[in-house]
């Protein structure tokens, strides 16, 4: 089940990735202040989004006891990854004003 929730998590890293720079260069701007000033650098945000997603993955193979903070943390990443993507996409599919 965990390795699941990892895939999912894996996989809503690049939805987030695709719906955020859709939204970018449709003018709206990142408000996560630690991502703020990556956004803009597509390399450096798939490489600091991604290079999450592997670091984890490799704390996952390494702990084979699975220590329980860390199934817990990725649970609790892919949920909070859930409602960004189900966020970002709601907002893009919202009508623009004046339009």
């Amino acid at each position: 089940m965990i390795w699941l929730a990892y895939w999912a998590l894996a996989a809503l890293q690049v939805v987030d990735i695709i719906t955020t720079r859709i939204a970018i260069s449709l003018g709206a701007s990142e408000i996560n202040p630690i991502m703020a000033p990556i956004v803009g650098r597509l390399w450096l945000f798939i490489l600091v989004k991604l290079g999450m997603v592997a670091y984890l993955g490799l704390l996952l193979l390494l702990s084979p006891e699975r220590e329980v903070w860390l199934t817990y943390g990725v649970y609790a990443l892919t949920i909070i990854y859930l409602v960004i993507a189900v966020t970002n996409t709601g907002q893009l599919l919202l009508p623009v004003e004046g339009t």
